[in-house]
C-alpha cells in the first residue's frame, strides 16, 4: 500500500450517530468498474511543480510528498505561500487553527492584495498576454482581454464602486453571465477591500433578493440582459424586482450586454458610461490574509442558503496550487472550464486559479447543445470550441457528458481534440459509462482524466487522481488520491473511525487547510453546527464515501438533505418552502431520486389542502412556483399527490422511505416500526406505481395518435390525388354510357349495382385526410383495410411499414388503457361495496369480469343501434358487424360509412365510428384480454412476490409503541413454526411507558395445521407463555375469519391500535398466511376455541393481554 495511505493515530471525537442512518444503504460491490486505466504517455505523466523538487529535495515521490505534507503542514504550505504569492508584508505565523472550535488563520500578520496577485504582476510580466477568452453564445464569437485590458477594466470598476460609497468590508452582489465584466467586478471588489457575493444569473428575483438581504449588499452589479442557449434572460428585470426589497442597496451598475431597452429603476447607474469617466489606475487595498475575499450562497438542509465566507491568502494559495498540480496547467496554456461562475467552480477554476497562475482562462457563455445544427452540431458546441481556441484542459460536469454521450460519437469525432492534455469533472461523482465515454471517444485515450471531489466549502479539489506519481493508474468513477495537506478518514455508523481499507462511511477531513472556509456569512454557530460538531475534530463533509483495498477513495454521494441536480447542490428544504407558498399545498417533502442525465432528480411528494384537487393545472401552477421562488433547475421533474407522509410519531419525515419509493426500491424498505402509520407507505408505494403507469399510459395514447395524424397525412399525399383521378374516370365513364347509349339514370344505377360494383365513390373520397385517418385507425386496431386499398406502389410500401410499427403500438396502448379501467373499475367496485356496507369489500375477479362484460355488452349494444340506423341493416346483422370489429376479426360482410358519401357528408357519423373502434377496443379487446392475462398467466408471479414480501412481514412480528412488544420468530423443521418468546415486564408495567418480550425462552406454539393460520393449535388457537416467572403475560389469539384468508396468498397486513388508560396507540400487526408454509388448507373451519366462545367467527382478530390480573385488549 502507498504511503499516502497509511492509517494515522485516531483523534477523540464524540459520536453522532443520528448522521450516519444512511450509510446501511451503500453497497461496496455496486461501486465501480475497477478497470485499471495505466496513463503512461509523457504529456500525462506531468504533474509536478519545479519548485516543490527544489524546496523539497528530500521528498523524491508523491507518497513522500504527501506525508510530508501531513507531517509538516506548515512547513510545507509556509514554504509554497511565499514562493507563490507576492506578500505586501511578510507572515509571522503559517496557521492558527483549531478544529474542535472552528477558528482557523493561516498566515497571520501576513498582508496581501489578491487582484495585484491575479493581474498586475503578469501585466508588469507581459501585458499582452491574453488573459480572459470570452466565448459567447453564438460560436465564433470569441472576445479576448490581455492582461493590460483586464487590469484597466478592473481598476475603472473599483474606482466606481468606490465613487458610490463602497468600502473595504463592504458587500458587493454580482448578478451578471459569465463575461469579462464580472471577472473583472470581482476583481475590483477584491481591489478595494470589498467582499462581493456572485449569484448565479439563472436564480429568480427571490432568491436573488434573499442573498442580497443576508449579505447586506451595498451595491448590485448586473447587465441588462443575458444570452444564453439563443435565449434572452431578463436580469435587469429580476434585479429591479429583488432589490424592490433590500433597503441596503444603494445603487445598481448596469452594463450592457444586449442594449435592448429594460426595466430601469432610480437606483440605475450606467455602468459603461461611469467606467469611461473613471481613471484605469487604482490603488490596490493592503489586505490582511484573513480578510474576507467573497462569500458564496449553497444550498443548506436547512431550507435557508448558507453564505459561504472565504479569506484572502489561504482561499488563493490553495486554489492557484490545486489548478496547477490537478490539471497540469502550464504558462501558455489555454484553460477551458465552462462552469458559471456563480458556482464555486467558477470562482476557483475559472478566475481565481487561472488568473493566479497566470494563464488564459475561458469564459463560456452558451450551454453544449446550442446552437442548432448548421453553424455547428448541436451536440458538438463544447468540441468545436475546443478545436477553435486549441483548449488544453477541459473541466466540466458528468451531466454534461451524460448529455453529450447521448447524442453520439460522431459529434465529437468531426473535431479537432488533439490539443487536450487532461478532462476534468466536477459537480458530483462521475459514472462508469460516462467516463470511459469522456477517456476514449473525448479524450483519445490520450488524456488524464480527473473525477475530482470538493465543495464550495473546501474552496479548492480535495481528492483528485492528480497529482500523483508519473505514470500512475487511474480508475474509473473515483477522485482516488487526496490532495496535498488533505488527511482524509472515514467514520462508521457509530461514531467511530474506520481503520484499514475497504470501508465505507462518512468522509471527514482531519486536518486544516488554507483554502477552508472561515464561517458562515452571519451565522459562525451554524457553521460549527453542520460541519464540526458532529464529530469533534473533524470536518464533516456531508458525503458518503468508500476507501478501497488499496486506499484509493471514492464518493458514494450526499448523506444529508441536499440534491444534487446537475451539478448544483439544491437543499431539499428549499424546494418544499416554494411548494408551500402554492395556496394549494398543506405539506410537501422533496428528495432525490436516481437521473440519467441529471445524475439526480428531483421528486416532489405533496398533500394538498381540503376542496382543491389534484390535476396537471396544480402541477403546472406548484412547477411555475418552483421557478419563481428559485429556479428553473429546481424544477421538480415528478410531483406525486398523497394524502399522507410517513412520519414518525415524534413528526419527523422519514425520507429514506420516501427516497427509496421514488427510486422504486420498495422491496426493503429498512425498519419501519417506528411509523405512526405504516399505511401511509403502502398507499405511497400504489400511487406512485399509479403515477408511473398514468405517465406510460399517456405516453403511449400520444405517441398512437400523433401515429394516426402523420400516417393519415401519408396517406392522404400519397392516394389523394390517384383517388380523384379514378374518380374521374368513373365519372366520364357515367357520362359515356348514359349519352352513348341513352341509358336512364334508373337503369345506369341498375348497371352499377349489378355490374361496376365501384364502392369506394359511395363513401365518398377514400384518401382524403378524413378517410386517410379512418384507413389509419383500423390498420392500427387490426381490424383490417375497410373501405379500399392504396392503389399506388409508395403507398403500398408506406402501409406496410406503417402497420409493423402501428400495430404493436396500438396493442400496447390498448392495453395499457384497459390496464388504467381495471384499476378505476375496482376501486369503483370496492367505494361500492363499501357504500353498502358488504363485509367483503375487495373487487374479485368475478366481480371484475362481470362489470367489463357488462359494459362490453352495452358498447356492442349501442354501436349496433346506431350502426343499424344510419347503414339500413338489421339489428342482429348490425351487432355482427361491432362484435368481428372490436374482436379485430374484420369488417366481414359488412362495412359501415358505404353510403351517400358518409366520409365527407355525415362528419358526425364518422367521428362516432373512429370513438367506438377506439374505445370500444379499449374495453372490449383491452379489459378482457388483459383479465385473461392477469388471472390466468400472472397470477403465479404475483403469488410468488407477495409470498417473499409476506415472510419478509411476518419476520418482524408484532410491533407496538408505547407498550412495545418484539417477537423473535423463526421456522422450524416438520411445517411447524415456534416463537421462542417470553413476554415479561416491570411491576409497574401499566404506569411505565415500555414493556418488551424477548427471545429469553418459553413461550411456543406448535400446530398441526400450520400451513392454515400461522401455527395456532387447531383445538385453542392459543399461545400460552412459560412458567414461573413473576412478572408474565398469559397471551390468548383468537383467530377469526377475515375474507376466508387462507385462499388468500396476498392478505398480510391489518392496521391495529392498542388502548391503554384511555389512550390510543397507532401499532401494526402483521400475520403471515399459508402460501408461506406449503399447501394451502382448505379444510372447513375448525370449532370455536374452548378458552372463549367466539360468536361471528373469523370476523375479526382480537388480542387479549394479561398482566398481573389487569388487561390489555389490541383490536384489528
Amino acid at each position: 500500500m502507498p504511503l499516502a495511505f497509511c492509517q494515522f493515530p485516531i483523534w477523540a471525537r464524540t459520536r453522532s450517530v443520528w448522521l450516519l442512518s444512511g450509510l446501511a444503504g451503500l453497497k461496496m460491490k455496486d461501486a465501480v468498474d475497477f478497470r485499471r486505466i495505466a496513463m503512461d504517455s509523457p504529456t500525462a505523466s506531468v504533474f509536478s511543480l519545479p519548485e516543490l523538487k527544489d524546496v523539497f529535495p528530500g521528498c523524491s515521490s508523491y507518497e513522500e510528498l504527501y506525508n510530508f505534507s501531513i507531517n509538516e503542514t506548515d512547513l510545507f504550505w509556509g514554504t509554497l505561500a511565499r514562493l507563490r504569492l507576492r506578500w505586501s508584508r511578510e507572515f509571522e505565523k503559517v496557521s492558527d487553527c483549531d478544529m474542535e472550535t472552528g477558528l482557523f488563520r493561516w498566515f497571520v500578520g501576513g498582508q496581501l492584495n489578491v487582484s495585484v496577485n491575479c493581474v498586475d504582476r503578469h501585466k508588469e510580466k507581459d501585458a499582452s498576454r491574453v488573459a480572459l477568452i470570452w466565448e459567447k453564445d453564438e460560436p465564433g464569437q470569441e472576445e479576448r482581454v490581455t492582461y493590460g485590458e483586464l487590469y484597466t477594466m478592473m481598476n475603472q470598476i473599483a474606482n466606481v464602486l468606490k465613487s458610490h460609497g463602497v468600502v473595504k468590508g463592504d458587500r458587493v452582489a454580482i448578478y451578471m453571465p459569465a463575461c469579462p465584466l464580472a471577472v473583472a467586478s470581482m476583481l475590483a471588489c477584491a481591489r478595494i477591500g470589498a467582499i462581493h457575493s456572485v449569484v448565479f444569473a439563472g436564480f429568480s428575483a427571490e432568491a436573488l433578493a434573499s442573498r442580497i438581504i443576508d449579505a447586506e449588499a451595498k451595491v448590485v452589479i448586473t447587465a441588462d440582459q443575458g444570452v444564453r442557449g439563443g435565449k434572452l434572460i431578463e436580469l435587469k428585470k429580476t434585479v429591479v424586482t429583488a432589490v424592490a426589497n433590500c433597503p441596503s442597496v444603494t445603487a445598481v451598475l448596469v452594463a450592457k450586454r444586449t442594449g435592448n431597452p429594460v426595466v430601469s429603476s432610480s437606483l440605475d447607474v450606467d455602468l459603461d458610461e461611469a467606467m469611461i469617466k473613471e481613471s484605469g489606475e487604482c490603488e490596490p487595498a493592503v489586505l490582511d490574509s484573513e480578510d474576507l475575499l467573497f462569500m458564496l450562497y449553497t444550498s443548506g438542509s436547512t431550507g435557508n442558503p448558507k453564505g459561504v465566507a472565504h479569506s484572502q491568502a489561504g482561499y488563493l494559495l490553495y486554489a492557484s496550487l490545486t489548478h496547477k498540480l490537478v490539471f497540469d496547467c502550464n504558462e501558455g496554456d489555454i484553460f477551458g472550464c465552462v462552469a458559471d461562475i456563480g458556482w464555486i467552480t467558477g470562482h476557483s477554476y475559472v478566475v481565481y486559479g487561472p488568473l493566479a497562475n497566470g494563464v488564459t482562462t475561458l469564459l463560456f457563455e452558451s450551454t453544449p447543445t446550442y446552437p442548432d445544427p448548421g453553424l455547428c452540431s448541436a451536440a458538438g458546441r463544447y468540441w468545436e470550441t475546443v478545436q477553435r481556441l486549441k483548449v488544453n484542459q477541459l473541466y466540466t460536469a458528468p451531466t454534461a457528458i451524460r448529455l453529450l454521450l447521448k447524442h453520439g460519437n460522431e459529434h465529437v469525432d468531426k473535431y479537432d481534440l488533439s490539443s487536450l492534455r487532461t478532462l476534468g469533472s466536477v459537480g458530483e461523482p462521475i459514472n462508469v459509462e460516462a467516463w470511459h465515454w469522456y477517456n476514449k471517444v473525448v479524450g483519445k485515450e490520450k488524456c488524464v482524466v480527473v473525477d475530482t471531489w470538493w465543495q464550495t466549502e473546501t474552496g479548492g479539489i480535495c481528492i483528485s487522481p492528480r497529482p500523483s506519481a508519473p505514470g500512475s493508474e487511474i480508475r474509473p468513477g473515483m477522485p482516488m488520491r487526496p490532495m496535498y495537506g488533505i488527511w482524509p478518514t472515514i467514520i462508521g455508523e457509530k461514531g467511530e473511525e474506520l481503520e484499514g481499507n475497504n470501508v465505507t462511511g462518512a468522509l471527514c477531513l482531519k486536518k486544516p487547510w488554507p483554502g477552508m472556509a472561515r464561517t458562515i456569512y452571519g451565522a459562525h454557530g451554524r457553521f460549527l453546527e453542520t460541519y464540526y460538531r458532529p464529530f469533534k475534530g473533524l470536518y464533516f463533509t456531508g458525503d458518503g464515501a468508500i476507501r478501497h483495498n488499496d486506499g484509493y477513495y471514492q464518493i458514494t454521494g450526499r448523506m444529508d438533505d441536499v440534491i444534487n441536480v446537475s451539478g448544483h447542490r439544491l437543499g431539499t428544504a428549499e424546494v418544499e418552502n416554494a411548494l408551500g407558498q402554492h395556496h394549494s399545498v398543506a405539506e410537501s417533502a422533496v428528495v432525490g431520486y436516481p437521473h440519467d442525465i441529471k445524475g439526480e432528480g428531483i421528486y416532489a411528494y405533496v398533500i394538498l389542502k381540503d376542496g382543491y384537487v389534484a390535476d396537471a393545472k396544480t402541477e403546472s401552477e406548484l412547477r411555475a412556483t418552483v421557478r419563481q421562488k428559485i429556479a428553473g433547475y429546481a424544477l421538480p421533474d415528478v410531483i406525486q399527490i398523497c394524502t399522507g407522509l410517513p412520519k414518525t410519531r415524534s413528526g419527523k419525515i422519514m425520507r429514506r422511505i420516501l427516497r427509496k419509493v421514488a427510486a422504486d426500491q420498495t422491496e426493503d424498505l429498512g425498519d419501519i416500526s417506528t411509523l405512526a402509520d405504516p399505511s401511509v407507505v403502502e398507499d405511497l408505494i400504489v400511487h406512485h406505481r399509479i403515477l408511473r403507469q398514468n405517465v406510460r399510459t399517456l405516453s403511449l395514447v400520444v405517441c398512437t395518435f400523433t401515429y394516426l395524424l402523420v400516417g393519415a397525412a401519408v396517406f392522404d399525399a400519397l392516394e389523394s390525388d390517384t383517388e380523384e383521378r379514378r374518380h374521374q374516370v368513373t365519372d366520364e365513364m357515367r357520362s359515356y354510357f348514359l349519352d352513348r347509349y341513352n341509358i336512364s339514370d334508373p337503369d345506369y344505377k341498375l348497371i352499377e349495382t349489378v355490374i361496376i360494383e365501384s364502392r369506394p365513390h359511395k363513401a365518398g373520397p377514400q384518401w382524403k385526410f378524413s378517410g386517410a385517418f379512418y384507413f389509419s385507425v383500423v390498420v392500427v386496431a387490426l381490424i383490417g383495410y375497410g373501405h379500399s386499398t392504396p392503389a399506388t406502389l409508395s403507398g403500398k410500401a408506406f402501409c406496410i411499414a406503417y402497420a409493423m410499427i402501428g400495430i404493436p403500438l396500438g396493442i400496447f396502448m390498448f392495453q395499457s388503457i384497459g390496464e388504467r379501467l381495471n384499476k378505476l373499475i375496482s376501486i369503483l367496485i370496492r367505494n361500492v361495496k363499501a357504500i353498502c356496507k358488504l363485509k367483503k369489500t375487495e373487487a374479485t375477479e368475478i366481480d371484475l369480469m362481470a362489470v367489463t362484460g357488462f359494459l362490453s355488452s352495452l358498447i356492442l349494444m349501442t354501436g349496433a343501434a346506431v350502426f343499424s340506423r344510419y347503414e339500413g341493416w338489421t339489428y342482429l346483422d348490425s351487432f355482427y358487424y361491432c362484435f368481428v370489429t372490436l374482436t379485430t376479426i374484420g369488417f366481414g360482410d359488412f362495412v359501415a360509412l358505404q353510403n351517400d358519401r358518409a366520409l365527407t357528408n355525415r362528419p358526425g357519423y364518422v367521428a362516432f365510428s373512429l370513438v367506438f373502434i377506439l374505445f370500444g377496443l379499449a374495453v372490449v379487446a383491452g379489459c378482457m384480454n388483459l383479465l385473461v392475462l392477469r388471472f390466468m398467466t400472472m397470477n403465479a408471479e404475483d403469488v410468488k412476490r407477495d409470498d417473499a414480501m409476506d415472510v419478509a412481514s411476518y419476520r418482524g412480528g408484532l410491533s407496538l409503541d408505547g407498550d412495545t412488544i418484539n417477537f423473535t420468530n423463526g421456522f422450524s423443521t416438520g411445517n411447524k413454526f415456534s416463537a421462542a418468546s417470553e413476554i415479561k415486564g416491570p411491576d409497574n408495567a401499566f404506569e411505565s411507558d415500555q414493556v418488551s418480550v424477548c427471545s429469553c425462552t418459553g413461550c411456543s406454539c406448535f400446530g398441526n395445521r400450520t400451513s392454515n393460520i400461522f401455527g395456532f393449535n387447531d383445538d385453542n388457537y392459543s399461545i400460552t407463555k412459560s412458567r414461573g416467572r413473576k412478572n408474565s403475560w398469559a397471551m390468548q389469539i383468537h383467530v377469526q375469519e377475515k375474507h376466508r384468508i387462507w385462499r388468500y396468498p396476498n392478505w398480510r397486513r391489518r392496521s391495529s391500535s392498542i388502548h391503554r388508560s384511555g389512550s390510543r396507540l397507532s401499532s401494526r400487526l402483521t400475520f403471515g398466511i399459508d402460501s408461506i408454509w406449503g399447501q394451502q388448507d382448505t379444510r372447513p373451519l375448525p370449532p370455536p376455541s374452548r378458552s372463549r366462545d367466539i360468536n361471528d367467527v373469523y370476523n375479526n382478530f382480537k388480542s387479549e393481554f394479561c398482566f398481573n390480573g389487569r388487561e390489555k385488549r389490541a383490536s384489528i
